[in-house]
């Protein structure tokens, strides 16, 4: 899921996907490739979600990085020893 944010708020007004696809007026399969990362949202669609959800495109429109752990990155490249 490319935007967490967006999936939460959907989720919260009580709406499937398609519903929130269909309050903008946008196609669902175009809506759905977006939400997962395969297409990207207009500005135009961006702005009529946040203003559907009442809440900042910014926000609704983060993309969620995991932090790094270097420990862990250190071990995962490490050689194997027999």
């Amino acid at each position: 899921m490319r935007y967490p944010h967006l999936t939460w708020a959907i989720d919260r007004r009580g709406l499937l996907q398609y519903q929130a696809a269909a309050l903008i007026r946008m196609n669902e399969s175009k809506f759905s490739k977006c939400l997962h990362g395969r297409a990207e949202f207009s500005a135009e669609e961006r702005a009529k979600l946040a203003e559907l959800f009442a809440l900042p495109a910014d926000w609704l429109f983060a993309e969620i990085t995991p932090p790094v752990n270097e420990e862990l990155q250190d071990r995962a490249f490490a050689p194997v020893s027999a």
